[in-house]
């Protein structure tokens, strides 16, 4: 069957080109946090149907009870991951649109609701699972992507590639992933898409791969430096 004939279940299509990357072996294993709806605007869905297990995290108590009642091949963590220093428990800010729900949220986010929950880190999370091997992580959590890198160790899982909603927001990532040994080849809409930096070529044109990480380094720059002339300009104030 065709690309272009399957039914994608993504925001932007990422799930068929992860499906093509992969060149749509029939089993594997990913890693989903901030899963969310256990169908829409999900990345790892088209997975599960075509045989697929996954390890799908979500502190939201509703929405994990949605996904146990869909999800039989995935694992189901009722929790947010952060950095290790912070395990324990948290404030969860519960949005009107619960895909905006998180640890922290946007000035302009309605939030319903305040919610404890448990707060651990994705090594922890995958030492219980026993430590299987990663084919694909995607990560939307709404501003505390770092964090969650920070409690997870790339040089020892190296996942086959990462798929980060970030918004262009924090160089801190880009850095973080870079020295790694991380290498941004594609954007689809709010998402950044790394590979490891020995990892065969993407599905996009070397000019692509390198056009995006130009961009991306552009981007990233340019917020830094419009950062700190806010800070010199405020000193002033």
């Amino acid at each position: 069957m065709s690309l272009t004939s399957m039914q994608s279940y993504s925001q932007y299509g990422e799930d068929l080109i992860l499906w093509d990357y992969f060149k749509g072996k029939p089993d594997g294993l990913f890693v989903e946090i901030g899963a969310n709806h256990p169908t829409a605007l999900n990345n790892t869905w088209f997975f599960e149907q075509r045989g697929w297990r996954g390890i799908l995290i979500e502190p939201l108590p509703d929405r994990c009870r949605e996904l146990r009642q869909l999800r039989h091949r995935s694992q189901i963590i009722e929790a947010a991951l952060g950095a290790p220093e912070n395990r324990g428990t948290a404030a969860f800010k519960v949005a009107a649109e619960q895909a905006l729900s998180g640890l922290v949220v946007k000035p302009d986010i309605k939030c319903l609701s305040e919610i404890t929950v448990t707060l651990t880190t994705l090594d922890d999370v995958l030492a219980a699972a026993g430590n299987p091997k990663i084919d694909f992580i995607t990560l939307d959590v709404e501003g505390t992507e770092l964090n969650v890198l920070r409690g997870f160790s790339l040089e020892r899982h190296r996942p086959l590639v990462l798929l980060v909603e970030d918004h262009w927001r924090s160089p801190c990532l880009h850095r973080h992933l870079g020295v790694r040994g991380y290498r941004i080849v594609r954007r689809t809409g709010v998402n950044s898409w790394y590979v490891p930096a020995d990892a065969k070529v993407f599905p996009a044109t070397p000019f692509g791969a390198f056009n995006t990480s130009l961009r991306a380094s552009y981007t990233l720059l340019r917020r830094r430096i419009r950062s700190q002339w806010r800070s010199r300009f405020a000193g002033r104030l």
